[in-house]
């Protein structure tokens, strides 16, 4: 009889928290993870997401992701900054917000960091616009009074 692996109640939690940070069908698109290393992905999944992502103690999930892109930005990892970018406007972060959080990184992780993460923000906010659904455009007959 196959053995039937039981899911741990951290990786439902962990599941959930990439769900709210990456987006519904996240866990379809393959990560090089996943591929070459499927039992790292498994541990980001359960202890990564699971426990740290999903605390509800101290920080909500929108100000862990100002702390990681802050993080990210002074040690100048630019491939996870632009996913963490993002994740971050996926959980409520504002243009402005992640913005604030660059020059306050320009003076304590330096101008160089700070430009580059300009350049991947620039890049991301575009990306995050070209995806969101279209608004409705107003007619502009809709709020003119007739006399």
């Amino acid at each position: 009889m196959p053995r039937v692996k039981r899911i741990s109640r951290d990786m439902k939690r962990g599941m959930a928290a990439r769900d709210k940070l990456l987006g519904k069908g996240w866990d379809k698109r393959p990560s090089v993870m996943q591929e070459l290393f499927p039992e790292m992905h498994e541990m980001a999944n359960e202890v990564l997401f699971g426990r740290l992502w999903s605390r509800t103690k101290g920080f909500p999930m929108r100000y862990r992701s100002m702390i990681t892109i802050a993080t990210l930005i002074a040690l100048g990892k630019t491939d996870e900054l632009r996913a963490h970018m993002k994740h971050g406007m996926h959980v409520g972060l504002t243009k402005q917000q992640v913005l604030e959080i660059i020059l306050h990184e320009a003076f304590y992780a330096g101008w160089p960091a700070a430009v580059s993460a300009l350049r991947i923000a620039k890049d991301v906010f575009a990306q995050v616009e070209a995806e969101a659904p279209a608004k409705p455009k107003r007619s502009r007959r809709a709020g003119r009074r007739r006399a």
